[in-house]
C-alpha cells in the first residue's frame, strides 16, 4: 500500500506552492527513485486543469557528464532548458539521491564552468519567478525520502520520512491551510 502522505504532498505542492490552474504548463523533474511522489504530482496537474511535462533525470547522468564532457559542453547553456524556463508556469524538482556523495572526486573548475553556463538560467528564474518579479513562473523543489538523503541526516530511512513529511506539515489534517497559517504568521 502506498504511503498516503504521498499523495498529500504532491496535492500540497500542485496546488500551493506552484498554484497549478487550468492550462498551466507544469514541468516536474524527477530521478526514478522519487517515480511515487513524481506520478501522483502528475495525477494532481492533470486534475488541476493543467498540462503536466515530466522529465526523468538519471541519477549517474552527472556522474558521466563530468567524467566525459569536453570544454565546449561544459560552457554549453541548453536551449531546451531555456525554452522550458521560459515557457512553463511550473517547475517543480524533486531530488532523491542515493548517492549524496556522487560528485565528490570531479573536479571542481568543471562544476564552476557549468554553473557559469546555467547564469542565463537562473536569470530567468530571477525574472520570472521570484518576490517581485514577474511572478509568471512558480516554482519548488523538494525532497523525496531516499536512502542516501536518510544517511546523510544519520537517520533510517523511516525516520527520515516522518522527518521530510512532518516538515512538509502533511502529516496535518489539511497541509495547505496549515501552510496558509505558517504564511500569514511570518
Amino acid at each position: 500500500m502506498a504511503d498516503p502522505r504521498v499523495e498529500k504532498l504532491a496535492k500540497l505542492v500542485v496546488n500551493y506552492s506552484v498554484r497549478c490552474k487550468k492550462g498551466d504548463q507544469i514541468l516536474v523533474r524527477a530521478p526514478p527513485a522519487a517515480e511515487p511522489l513524481a506520478l501522483e504530482m502528475y495525477r494532481e496537474i492533470l486534475k488541476a486543469g493543467g498540462h503536466p511535462v515530466m522529465s526523468v533525470n538519471f541519477e549517474r547522468t552527472q556522474e558521466i557528464f563530468y567524467e566525459e564532457a569536453k570544454a565546449h559542453q561544459l560552457d554549453h547553456t541548453s536551449s531546451h532548458s531555456k525554452f522550458l524556463y521560459e515557457n512553463m508556469n511550473g517547475l517543480i524538482g524533486i531530488s532523491a539521491d542515493s548517492n549524496t556523495r556522487a560528485l565528490s572526486s570531479v573536479d571542481s573548475k568543471k562544476i564552476a564552468r557549468t554553473s557559469k553556463a546555467s547564469v542565463p538560467l537562473r536569470e530567468i528564474m530571477m525574472r520570472r519567478g521570484f518576490v517581485g518579479a514577474k511572478d509568471e513562473l512558480k516554482w519548488c523543489g523538494l525532497a523525496y525520502p531516499s536512502y542516501g538523503l536518510a544517511q546523510e541526516a544519520s537517520m533510517s530511512l523511516t525516520e527520515y520520512e516522518d522527518f521530510v513529511y512532518g516538515a512538509c506539515l502533511v502529516d496535518k489534517r489539511d497541509p495547505v491551510a496549515e501552510w496558509k497559517k505558517l504564511s500569514k504568521s511570518q
